[in-house]
Parts: C-alpha cells; structure tokens; sequence
C-alpha cells in the first residue's frame, strides 16, 4: 500500500524502487484527477421537504459523484465534467452548504449555497431592515410569467407594489416604510396560464 503524494493533474508514471536497487516503471500508471470546483447552482432556494432539481455547474466533475445538501445526500446524475443535475434530500429550513465529493474523495463545497424553506412562499429575510429591503420568492420547478407582490398594512392600506417578470422572485425596497408588522399577497401567473396566490406575514424593523 501507498499513499500518493502531490501531483499536478494527469497521468504519471509509477515507478517501484526495491531496496535491492531492482527498479520497475508502469508508464502513465497513475492519474491525478483535477480538483473540482463549483461556479453555480441554479436554483438557489427549495421546500424543506426535499424535491428539487438543482443544476450544477463547475468544473472536474466526475461519474459517480455525490451531491449533499447539508449533511444528506441528494440524487445526483453527472451530465458531463461540468454539469451535474441533482435532486434536493428534505433538510430542515435554513442555510445549507453544497458539496460535490468525487469518488477519488476531492471533493468541492459553496458554503451556504442553498436556503431551504418551510413554505412554497417566503420573503428573506424576515424579519428585515427597511434600509435593506427584502425579496419575496415563490419556489416552483415551474417556469413563472410574472410575479406581483403586493404589501398592505394591517389596516388594509396599500403601502407598496412590486413585480417581475421571468423570475420566480421580486425585491422590495422602501427605506420609508415604518416599523411594524405587514400583509402581502403574492400572485404568480405562470408561463401556462395558470395562476398562483398566497398571502403572507413580514416585519420591518430599523
């Protein structure tokens, strides 16, 4: 048994030297695999629950790799050494690293890439500072038409609107808005006509 020591990537010649001085070589007997790295993740949010599809985009990806959210491993299919399609594992809602490990165990990591979400809605982050704003997302594996989110006060007041297009999220951002607590409905048309509504909870703070 040996343990191999640094190596630039590719393939290098083995070479077994006895103590007799007896010297064997294996041209190109061993390959260093490059380490992977991880540019993108695509979508960025998903249901605690589990469920869905990530595109990972990076490089050094190798067949048989495993994709973890968090500390649980996701279903993973490497497209090509530069892509890899995975399915979320349930997770508790928060802030989650992502892991690629190939099966030579290098292995890349974004930190903190991947938000899962108790809710099919939510805005993040909740409570927030006006001076900052928030972003109302809806999670679907669908594509999404328009977003509209439109934010009332607890007196059915309007105070603000926002909306998007070919986005699943909008950002909302009004520094004047007061303290306190607020309502907003959120509808999503989707690129099939159908149309989804929720209605929701957020806190301003200074």
């Amino acid at each position: 048994m040996a343990v191999t020591p640094p190596g630039e990537p590719g393939p290098k010649d083995v070479v077994i030297l006895n103590p007799d001085k007896q010297v064997t070589r294996i041209p190109e007997g061993f390959t260093y695999n490059p380490m992977p790295t991880i540019i993108r993740i695509t979508p960025d949010h998903g249901t605690s629950a589990g469920g869905t599809k990530l595109t990972i985009e990076g490089t050094g990806f190798l067949q048989g790799a495993r994709v973890m959210v968090g500390e649980r491993v996701g279903t993973t299919m490497v497209r090509d050494d530069m892509t890899i399609e995975a399915v979320t594992p349930p997770n508790r809602p928060g802030l989650w690293d992502v892991r690629v490990i190939n099966p030579d165990t290098q292995e890349a990591i974004m930190r903190e890439a991947f938000v899962s979400v108790g809710e099919l809605v939510y805005n993040y982050p909740n409570p927030f500072l006006a001076s900052q704003g928030t972003t109302f997302r809806y999670v679907t594996n669908q594509p999404v038409d328009v977003i509209t989110v439109r934010i009332f006060n607890l007196r059915g007041v309007p105070i603000g609107i926002v909306q998007a297009t070919g986005s699943n999220e909008v950002r909302w951002y009004k520094p004047s808005v007061h303290v306190g607590i607020y309502v907003y409905l959120l509808e999503a048309r989707l690129e099939d006509g159908q149309v989804r509504r929720f209605k929701n909870m957020l806190e301003v703070y200074k």
